[in-house]
């Protein structure tokens, strides 16, 4: 055979055998870490706040609190019940300072006799978490309060970058976060992955990472800007089309990060149109991309993910949360962090599910 007829016949290969190359949107907060490095919050308190916001329940007449929850879950155990943070945010915020109050209440959650109960899952994750090494590297780790130490970004994130560095696949990492540990997350990536100096994984390949972080800066007229910045705090590059921002993703090669715009999705009542951007053009067979986020959910109007879809016309439409539902576990994931934590293959299974399912989508 040929090399010429070995061309023909890859590049007629079947839609089911060819494999995209995957750009994966990584969230920071309860997705690649528990903890963030920049505020105060401790991961014995984060792990907390997060319980919270996955137990369920409902309020009585008289305003007390019932729960309906026997386990942490990702999704209401019933109609009508609402998770213990939003029941106390409703309760404690009626100010932009009562957000401390709030902080503090959900960071001593299961200290409390309202979730004593569920103590057991606060320490069999926090002991999972807990760094087993005899190095406690400050670029690896994060303190704890009680004197031990913690993965900072989760070893099941280092697995799947592991395992589609073994299975030859092509893909890309891009981190997107509301938050202001874009660059301390990126030089512990960088850390582990060009200095190898990670002990569980010191083999993981070296990949192009690039600092520092971009914005994505959205305005009021609905036009999305994305920039990449100089290391002084100027823009070395801006993208305002849809179609130009989708080919810089999907084509980058390597790591990098981008700020997402905080202020313009508080502005808008933490509406899901105002969210981060995501743009899926579902007939591009050269790329899936994929998001990570634990405060996307579908159905629910302050859902973190703003999805744009380009059609056969090559127009981009947004999606509203009823049109979403065929990307649900394909191109958008809601991140269970207490699975991340237990399972270090979670984001191997999430990928591939994703992956079976775009795949019959394409179709």
């Amino acid at each position: 055979m040929t090399s010429q007829e070995s061309l023909d016949i890859n590049k007629n290969l079947d839609l089911n055998e060819r494999k995209p190359k995957l750009v994966l949107h990584f969230d920071i907060r309860n997705t690649l870490i528990v903890a963030d490095s920049v505020t105060s919050i401790t991961v014995e308190q984060a792990l907390n706040a997060y319980l919270t916001g996955v137990l369920w329940g409902c309020e009585s007449v008289e305003d007390e609190w019932q729960w309906k929850s026997k386990s942490p879950s990702l999704t209401a155990p019933e109609p009508g019940t609402t998770t213990y943070y939003k029941h106390l945010e409703r309760m404690i915020v009626k100010t932009p300072v009562d957000r401390t109050t709030l902080r503090m209440k959900v960071g001593d959650f299961v200290h409390t006799d309202m979730g004593a109960s569920f103590e057991s899952y606060y320490h069999k994750n926090l002991q999972k978490l807990e760094w087993r090494h005899k190095l406690a590297d400050p670029v690896l780790t994060m303190p704890g309060s009680n004197g031990k130490h913690y993965h900072y970004i989760l070893p099941a994130v280092y697995k799947l970058i592991e395992h589609l560095n073994e299975s030859e696949r092509d893909f890309n990492i891009i981190i997107r976060t509301y938050g202001l540990d874009c660059e301390n997350v990126l030089s512990s990536l960088n850390y582990s992955l060009n200095e190898n100096k990670h002990p569980l994984f010191p083999e993981l390949p070296k990949l192009p990472l690039h600092k520092p972080s971009g914005r994505i800066v959205r305005k009021e007229d609905g036009t999305v800007k994305l920039q990449q910045m100089t290391v002084d705090g100027g823009v070395s590059k801006e993208l305002k089309s849809a179609d130009d921002i989708y080919k810089f993703t999907s084509e980058f090669q390597g790591v990098c990060g981008f700020r997402d715009d905080f202020e313009y999705w508080q502005r808008n009542e933490y509406h899901h149109s105002c969210a981060k951007p995501l743009w899926i053009d579902p007939y591009d067979s050269d790329y899936q991309h994929i998001i990570f986020d634990d405060n996307y959910r579908p159905d629910h109007h302050d859902s973190i993910v703003d999805v744009y879809e380009k059609g056969r016309n090559g127009e981009w439409t947004r999606l509203d949360n009823s049109q979403i539902h065929k990307y649900d576990n394909t191109c958008l994931v809601q991140v269970d962090l207490l699975a991340a934590i237990n399972n270090d293959n979670y984001y191997i299974e999430k990928v591939k599910g994703c992956e079976a399912k775009y795949n019959k989508l394409r179709k």
